[in-house]
């Protein structure tokens, strides 16, 4: 249910994530980029990534999902530059995860 709501809520308290716990981002960022992916909303799913990447900087999970969200909406360029700009960065995706 919460993920066919997700676009038509526009993320209205993404200012307010950095307040979350850990638990609660990565069920943020899961219902997001699921709901993004499901309805083909790739500025949403960036700028959800945007946030999480300052949170996080050295986090692979945004990257990754990003780089996935493209490739589902066939902009294979987009998806190149996301793995490109983690090797740039020197993150890692671990293994198993995401």
């Amino acid at each position: 249910m919460l993920r066919r709501l997700w676009p038509i809520l526009e993320l209205s308290f993404m200012a307010k994530l950095s307040n979350l716990d850990f638990n609660l981002i990565s069920l943020y960022v899961t219902v997001s980029f699921t709901s993004c992916r499901k309805h083909g909303n790739v500025d949403l799913a960036k700028q959800v990534a945007k946030r999480i990447m300052e949170l996080d900087k050295n986090g692979s999970c945004s990257y990754v999902l990003m780089s996935n969200l493209y490739v589902a909406s066939h902009r294979f360029e987009e998806a190149m530059d996301e793995r490109l700009l983690m090797k740039e960065k020197k993150i890692e995706k671990e293994q198993g995860v995401v």
